[in-house]
């Protein structure tokens, strides 16, 4: 205090209470008016709250709006709307069951696609339907995302019916597809193909189908699957592209495996006029395929082996009219391969050239490796091959056609045996007698083939009694001209 008293203060005046004690007396500063760094922090936080109070607003609009659609989108008239529209673009009657959506994703448990007679669709029908949603399309006129999955479905065909409407009930609109996903796929799909007597002439088994939109009209892949056609042996697709264009069905690639074997296949491609009413030619390129795949049940019987078709050959063609089962044509000129050459076997001239000649070989799937070719004709009724030549150098050579019609067989072949065979003392001389005709390093003889695919039959049998007869008739004419024995006889006597 009396420091203070001594220096003074600025601030206050030193005085002196009624008890006698002293104290400073500070004088009252007025607050200032303006106080820019408080004002500026209570600009903030309004402005904060305003900001919140938006957000709020918006987000509450943003939810309502979000409900609205849900509601409006599981309504029973927005599924109604859908339903036209896929209608309306695929010219089909539809139909849809439990259609649910959310925000990210829409499924819908089953949906069926009907066509009418003048369209070559018939039905198609799809399981556990589910399309994951952008945001973005969720709010907007179309829907689009990554994809469309359906866990299983199933697509029939046949032919369409002339004068008969293409389209279903509802009419067309120049809206376009009402999606725009990137694709639409079906993990499990089975298509059928029915004939005229709504019977399937052609299956696919569990294939994996995915259709994607282009400019000009629709691409669909295939991968995997059994591939079952009427008269063919089964076989694997392995993988496929088709695309469809105004009535065009272009095939890209169409490529098809065995199914009992690691290596080979079959490629097809070109385009088909589906609404012509012409015919339509695919170009077939086969590399150590199975021609058994090819013969069908009967025709296997008698050749076995794979083949390889050359890329400059014109006969490799399958013709058709498209939706005519009875139409198609096959045309395939072929040679073996040498990693599974081919084989001919089970008419009984075999067995008799195996006694004969004392070869096993001969009656256990002969193998031609040194010259294979020969060209395949089949039609619905009817497999030829035709121009065969198979040979095994200095052995045994097969030259001419096997016809299976109607389950029946027939046809001539001209069988060589080679010289050296035939000049072997151990070979019978009846046996020379039938393969007397000798040209080119063998002797020849003609067979005609018979019997049923259940039972081939051919004339060698009878070929080897009659070189027994005449043998006989040439030793003895005294007893050809009095009344020569029974070719029975001559047969028990060799």
């Amino acid at each position: 205090m009396q420091r203070l008293k001594e220096r003074g203060h600025d601030d206050g005046e030193l005085v002196v209470r009624a008890d006698g004690t002293q104290a400073l007396k500070v004088k009252k500063r007025k607050r200032r008016s303006k106080q820019p760094h408080k004002e500026e922090q209570k600009r903030v936080q309004q402005l904060r709250l305003i900001q919140l109070a938006i957000a709020f607003v918006v987000f509450s609009g943003l939810v309502a709006a979000m409900a609205g659609l849900l509601f409006y989108y599981n309504s029973s008239a927005y599924r109604e709307g859908i339903r036209g529209k896929l209608a309306a673009c695929t010219a089909a009657d539809v139909d849809m069951s439990e259609f649910s959506v959310t925000p990210s994703k829409a499924t819908c448990a089953s949906s069926s696609f009907t066509w009418p007679e003048g369209n070559y669709l018939r039905s198609l029908q799809l399981a556990s339907t589910a399309a994951d949603l952008e945001l973005a399309s969720f709010v907007g006129k179309k829907w689009g995302g990554s994809g469309v999955v359906a866990k299983s479905g199933s697509l029939s065909f046949s032919n369409c019916v002339d004068g008969k409407s293409k389209r279903g009930k509802t009419e067309a609109k120049t809206t376009g597809f009402p999606f725009e996903f990137s694709n639409y796929r079906c993990e499990k799909l089975l298509i059928t193909g029915l004939a005229e007597d709504m019977k399937p002439w052609l299956s696919v088994e569990s294939t994996e189908g995915t259709l994607i939109k282009t400019v000009k009209g629709s691409e669909t892949r295939f991968v995997g699957g059994l591939i079952k056609i009427r008269g063919f042996h089964p076989m694997k697709l392995d993988r496929g592209t088709i695309n469809f264009e105004s009535g065009q069905m272009n095939i890209s690639s169409l490529r098809c495996i065995p199914v009992d074997q690691e290596f080979g296949q079959l490629d097809i491609k070109n385009s088909v006029d589906l609404y012509s009413g012409k015919n339509s030619v695919l170009e077939l390129a086969l590399s150590e395929f199975p021609l058994g795949v090819l013969l069908g049940d009967g025709m296997d019987s008698v050749m076995g082996g794979s083949i390889n078709t050359s890329s400059e050959a014109v006969n490799r063609v399958l013709s058709f009219t498209p939706g005519d089962y009875g139409s198609y044509k096959i045309s395939i000129g072929f040679s073996g391969c040498k990693k599974d050459p081919l084989t001919f076997k089970g008419f009984p001239f075999l067995s008799e050239l195996s006694r004969e000649l004392q070869g096993q070989q001969y009656v256990d799937n002969f193998v031609f490796e040194d010259a294979a070719a020969g060209e395949l004709i089949r039609t619905a009724t009817e497999v030829h091959l035709k121009s065969l030549h198979l040979e095994s150098k200095n052995q045994f050579v097969i030259k001419g056609e096997v016809i299976l019609k109607d389950g029946e067989f027939s046809g001539q072949l001209n069988v060589g045996l080679g010289l050296a065979l035939l000049a072997d003392p151990q070979c019978n001389k009846k046996l020379r007698a039938v393969f007397a005709n000798q040209s080119k390093g063998y002797g020849w003889c003609q067979v005609t083939l018979s019997g049923t695919s259940a039972m081939a039959e051919d004339n060698f049998a009878t070929l080897l009694k009659q070189s027994v007869a005449n043998n006989a008739a040439a030793a003895h004419p005294e007893k050809a001209a009095s009344g020569a024995p029974s070719i029975e006889e001559e047969l028990g006597n060799e």
